[in-house]
């Protein structure tokens, strides 16, 4: 979503987070081939829905899940799982 795609999205693993109803894209529910194929003939007829939605989509990200807090969220789990393994942290 981050370079602004548009579509639909299984409702799995973390998608729910990005992927809001009619704001981002579609959620489906995993294995819904039927759904998706009507959501991406849908995007493919509409390029202005396509465009609204991949620009929500963006937004979110970018409030959401800024560049520096993701590194220090990815940073801070290092650590943990160093610590549990016995690894002290670099100087």
């Amino acid at each position: 979503m981050a370079a602004a795609p548009s579509g639909g999205a299984y409702d799995c693993d973390g998608a729910r987070e990005v992927c809001l109803a009619n704001e981002t894209g579609f959620l489906l529910t995993p294995g819904d081939l039927f759904g998706l194929t009507e959501r991406l003939v849908q995007l493919a007829r509409d390029p202005a829905l396509c465009e609204r939605l991949g620009r929500r989509g963006q937004e979110l990200v970018k409030l959401w899940f800024p560049v520096e807090r993701m590194v220090e969220q990815l940073h801070a789990l290092y650590l943990k799982l160093s610590a549990r393994h016995g690894i002290p942290p670099y100087p």
